[in-house]
């Protein structure tokens, strides 16, 4: 993600600008605020990275996942740089945020599931390559259906 509102990097929020056709603004705890715009998007989604209040009980949860033991100032200024990454941590972020199920298909593999109690939504991505999450669209669908999401 850039500061200047070009694309970057979070392809987890990429994706989902674009399923939703979506503009993304990110607050970040103690640091610049970030866009990520699509155009002709028909809202705006705002998304917080708060103080790391509860963030070494999230870490926890998903460690063997991420660098061990990193402050939350990194982990925000490391999330800020173009072509970072997001990962389990942030679809769990938006799951909650949001109120959504996610599915995620994975080429060759299992489907997975992030499940949220009290979810209004499912949501579609996939995993492709082992390293990158995209939008999932319907084969059959009409381009002009393009900006309603795929469930």
């Amino acid at each position: 993600m850039q500061e200047d509102g070009e694309w970057g990097g979070n392809i987890e929020i990429q994706a989902m600008s674009v399923l939703y056709h979506a503009d993304f603004v990110i607050h970040v705890y103690d640091g610049p605020r970030l866009e990520v715009r699509n155009p002709g998007a028909t809202a705006v989604w705002h998304i917080c990275y708060l103080s790391g209040e509860h963030y070494g009980s999230v870490r926890a949860v998903d460690r063997d996942k991420q660098e061990d033991d990193e402050p939350f100032e990194d982990y925000v200024a490391r999330m800020q740089e173009d072509g970072e990454w997001g990962g389990n941590i942030e679809i769990q972020a938006m799951s909650v945020l949001y109120h959504a199920d996610f599915v995620i298909h994975v080429y060759d593999g299992p489907r997975l599931e992030v499940r949220n109690p009290g979810a209004t939504a499912v949501w579609h991505i996939c995993y492709l390559s082992g390293e990158h999450y995209g939008s999932v669209r319907a084969v059959d669908r009409d381009k002009q259906e393009d900006d309603e999401p795929f469930e």
